[in-house]
């Protein structure tokens, strides 16, 4: 438990000194954030209260809002300079959304937040980010309304892999089947797990 409290401080402090030049990966965010919302489309939701965990750049709460026009989305992130570098909305109609969304600086695997309260669970690109995906999970499954859904995604486990064949070492990412794994032993029905190769060329 000190271990994990020690990781979660210095991954925030990382955060937030990185914080100014996260605007380097938007491109790259909003790429992989219109991959992942595309999924929603054959999903039937209609929630009240999002709850955009590890929202970084605000990329994915932009997404959702307008998805969900009549939602109120949380952001969350761990660091607070990264909610601050969020990119602001310009257009009069981002502005009027903006107002249903709330920033908050937390940790996703002690959610300020009371049990049963979030219609609709999002985390972009969270799962490389922590140690533990079980204490995650459960946290994620506290907060959720009964009948709710979520929806999380992160890097697979063949990320990099060019690099780790000529003998670097590279993040370990979990493999979603994993991930699934821990939702059905979490007491989840029926999670559905999907994969998608991405390959970048330069």
């Amino acid at each position: 438990m000190i271990n994990n409290s020690i990781n979660q401080q210095l991954l925030r402090q990382i955060l937030n000194y990185n914080a100014p030049k996260t605007h380097e990966l938007e491109s790259l965010v909003k790429e992989l954030s219109s991959r992942v919302l595309t999924r929603l489309d054959f999903i039937r939701l209609n929630p009240q209260l999002i709850l955009d965990c590890g929202s970084g750049l605000g990329v994915d709460s932009a997404l959702l809002q307008h998805k969900y026009p009549d939602a109120q989305i949380v952001e969350l992130d761990l660091a607070l300079e990264v909610l601050r570098w969020g990119k602001p909305a310009t257009a009069w109609w981002q502005r009027f959304k903006r107002k249903r969304q709330t920033r908050l600086c937390a940790d996703a695997i002690t959610l300020p937040l009371k049990s049963n309260i979030i219609d609709f669970y999002y985390a972009n690109l969270l799962l490389p980010y922590l140690d533990n995906p079980l204490t995650f999970i459960k946290e994620m499954q506290r907060v959720i309304k009964l009948g709710g859904a979520f929806c999380i995604s992160g890097l697979g486990v063949d990320t990099f892999k060019e690099l780790r064949a000529l003998g670097l070492n590279t993040f370990t990412f979990p493999d979603m089947h994993d991930i699934g794994d821990i939702l059905l032993a979490a007491g989840f029905t029926n999670p559905v797990v999907d994969s998608e190769y991405i390959t970048l060329e330069y």
